[in-house]
């Protein structure tokens, strides 16, 4: 059947615009609760049509409206929100084994760390399933969406965990499945840091800046994401930006010749044993070499100790080789590391910007640490499950 026309407007076209409309405000809801006079102002909507719509989505149970006292005399302001009567989205950080339930307005509903010693074990999967099962059951919500953050390489098609040693026999295991036949809805798999990234980019004071950055995680492991042309990119089957696996011996077929090798804490560690094995001074000498941690490393390279400050060379050396060679491919401006702990500080920074833009040369970018504060992993896919769900509604 034809769209009829209404002045020069198809009813068709109307009813796009008015899905578009809703969902604009459903997503500036989900970042925070405003009366309608702002809320019209900051999305830009015509007052009839957006008051239109509020009414629309309150008479529905989508949205309510509650007074926030301000301290200032009248009446206190209705603030618009998103119910959670009208769906919850789960997010699971399997970083830390950390699962939740959430309203599309960004609430926590329920939230939960569980145990884990080495690996995530099939038992703790379960547990965690079960604890969402009966949180869904005491509060008779609709579950929407189900995001899953995963420490390792994961095909964003099938949910098959590629390289996730994190996991027992995670050869075998496929969460997308498992948890879409448990829970019945859609369930998304993701490496945890293209979440880590989407919370930058809408939580954080850089997140003007993010249009084409890589983004990096230096620790234990090495893992990183890329945003390009505006949008976060992960590749055909979601591997994309895993600079961990980047080749840097070129004339070997060994596996272990990647830069998760050279860059890791690891490897710094070790090169710090062997140097003090073979008589190099340092005040890491008066460390039982067995304990040594990479904090006693980062707090040496702080005091000026010749052995400390060579290593955290070395690593910015090599760091800045992976990123001018993937900078020579994608051509991203910027490139931010993420601040999970106090081991790298600004100076460690700065030395990493040198040696980037002198082995870039023709292509300055700039480098810098991170700026969420918080959980970026769970924020990030709390983000990516209620733009989701709220497409859907």
């Amino acid at each position: 059947m034809k769209n009829k026309t209404v002045g020069s407007i198809k009813t068709g076209d109307l009813g796009a615009l008015r899905k578009r409309n809703k969902e604009l405000i459903l997503h500036t809801l989900s970042k925070r609760s405003m009366p309608a006079v702002e809320l019209q102002g900051v999305t830009g909507l015509s007052k009839t049509g957006c008051w239109t719509i509020i009414e629309d989505l309150v008479q529905n149970g989508i949205l309510y409206k509650t007074e926030v006292e301000t301290g200032t005399k009248g009446r206190p302001p209705q603030y618009l929100k998103i119910s959670e009567k009208c769906g919850l989205v789960a997010v699971i950080k399997f970083t830390e084994a950390k699962a939740g339930l959430y309203t599309l307005g960004g609430d926590t509903v329920c939230e939960k760390i569980f145990n884990v010693n080495d690996v995530v074990t099939p038992q703790i999967i379960e547990d965690i399933c079960r604890y969402l099962s009966d949180e869904l059951q005491k509060r008779g919500i609709a579950l929407l969406n189900m995001c899953i953050a995963v420490p390792g390489l994961v095909d964003k098609n099938s949910g098959e965990l590629i390289y996730a040693p994190y996991f027992q026999d995670f050869e075998t295991l496929n969460l997308k499945l498992l948890f879409e036949r448990r829970f019945h809805t859609d369930v998304y798999v993701k490496n945890d840091l293209k979440f880590s990234l989407l919370a930058e980019k809408n939580h954080s004071p850089l997140g003007e800046k993010i249009h084409d950055t890589l983004y990096i995680q230096l620790g234990s492991g090495i893992g990183s994401s890329l945003y390009l042309d505006g949008k976060l990119y992960e590749g055909a089957r979601g591997l994309s930006g895993e600079i961990g696996r980047f080749h840097l011996d070129y004339d070997s077929d060994s596996y272990g010749e990647v830069y998760v090798k050279y860059g890791s804490y690891h490897h710094l560690l070790e090169l710090a044993k062997e140097r003090l094995a073979a008589g190099q001074q340092s005040i890491l000498s008066k460390i039982d070499v067995e304990g040594l941690k990479i904090e006693d490393i980062a707090r040496g390279y702080r005091a000026g100790d010749r052995l400390c400050c060579d290593l955290f060379e070395f690593h910015a050396r090599i760091t800045a080789k992976v990123i001018q060679s993937c900078g020579v491919i994608i051509d991203f401006n910027n490139v931010i590391i993420a601040k999970h702990d106090d081991v790298f500080d600004d100076s460690y920074i700065e030395m990493l910007s040198r040696f980037v833009n002198a082995y870039t040369g023709y292509s300055k970018k700039e480098v810098v640490f991170s700026q969420y504060k918080g959980d970026e992993v769970t924020r990030g896919a709390l983000d990516f499950a209620i733009e989701n769900a709220i497409s859907k509604i």
